[in-house]
Parts: structure tokens; sequence; C-alpha cells
């Protein structure tokens, strides 16, 4: 009989979703009659998945229906595809067998507004008026789903 501790730290691949859109912003036409009479503000709102590698730290496990459960501290880290930046996740996770649960605050970048723009606001009449915008770090809710990757391990004869 061998008897291993199991590890204190696990890791785990899956999906972060942010339960708030990223925005976006762009210049639009401003129609009346059919004739473009100027151009607006148009914000554009993108809900997306988010890709994620996860470090799982057991704070308590124990065994559920003959199978293993624990409840982890997760740090996730991902690739945003809406806004092509890394993305950050921090929360706690529940693991019951290979499968991950976790409640996470997502921690990326967003665009907002700058210089006193705002959405539906007039450009003027010419296309090339843009507006203005910064990238800003936010925090979202987010759920996550992962699996957890067995590493390491011993054999004995």
């Amino acid at each position: 009989m061998l008897y291993q501790t199991p590890p204190r730290i696990e890791v785990s691949t899956g999906l972060m979703v942010p339960m708030q859109p990223y925005r976006s912003y762009t210049s639009a036409e401003a129609a009346s009659g059919g004739t473009v009479t100027g151009y607006v503000v148009q914000e554009t709102l993108t809900y997306t998945v988010v890709p994620v590698a996860q470090m799982n730290i057991v704070a308590r496990d124990w065994v559920m229906r003959q199978q293993r459960a624990a409840l982890f501290g997760t740090v996730a880290v991902g690739y945003n595809p809406a806004t092509s930046n890394v993305e950050f996740g921090i929360g706690p996770s529940f693991s019951w067998r290979s499968i991950v649960l976790s409640g996470l605050l997502d921690i990326g970048r967003d665009s907002k507004l700058a210089d006193g723009f705002t959405v539906g606001e007039s450009l003027g009449t010419s296309s090339s008026e843009k507006p203005l915008t910064s990238t800003v770090w936010r925090m979202k809710p987010a759920v996550g789903i992962s699996v957890r990757i067995p590493l390491g391990g011993s054999s004995g004869k």
C-alpha cells in the first residue's frame, strides 16, 4: 500500500464568463429622411467567454459520494478575445471529481469615452471625427467552469 499526501495546489483549465459586457465606441451615421445628416457616438456592448488557466489553492477537501470534493481559493489568467488583452480572475471555487466551478472577480481592461464625449453625442458632419477613448481597468463578476489537470503523482510496487 502506498500513501500520498494530496497536493495543496492544483491546476485547472476552462472558461471564465464575465457577467457584464465590454465596451467599444465608434462614430455612426445619423440620418433623417434617408439622408445622412451627421455622425454620433455609438457604443457597442460585447459579451465574451475567456479561456483561462487556473491555479487552485486547497482550503478544505473531503469525500462526497465516494469522490473527492474540495473548496479552493482560485487565481485565473486568460486571453480576452473581445479586447485582445490578458484577463485575471480571483475568487472561491468548488471541485467535485474533476470539475471545478468558480465564482470569480474578473479583472481586465475595457474602453471608456474620454474628453467629455457621451453616447449619442453629435460628432458633426465629418465622417473623420472619432470619439476619444481611453483604456481602463474594470472589475466584473464572472463565473467559471474548468477541469482539473492531474500533475505529478507516484507509482509504487
